[in-house]
């Protein structure tokens, strides 16, 4: 086997022209598009949540019926209200 450092050849890669207004177009398309996965997210996340809640408060509802009133209580959160 050599020992023989090789060299890769170099490539320049060309150089596109955006417009500048094509840039600030796809930024905000971008934002927008993350703050809708974030908003499903979080709705996911509360649904997630209340189901939780609800089933936890049944299990508690004949030991503890005050816990499980705050349960269905908290259950019943909407931030977008």
């Amino acid at each position: 086997m050599s020992s023989q450092a090789h060299t890769l050849p170099q490539v320049h890669a060309p150089r596109i022209a955006v417009p500048v207004g094509q840039l600030d177009r796809f930024a905000s398309a971008a934002k927008r598009f993350g703050k809708t996965v974030w908003h499903q997210l979080e709705l996911i996340g509360y649904s997630r949540a209340r189901r939780v809640l609800l089933s936890t408060a049944e299990r508690y509802e004949v030991s503890q019926p005050d816990l499980a009133a705050q349960l269905r209580e908290a259950a019943r959160y909407n931030p977008w209200q």
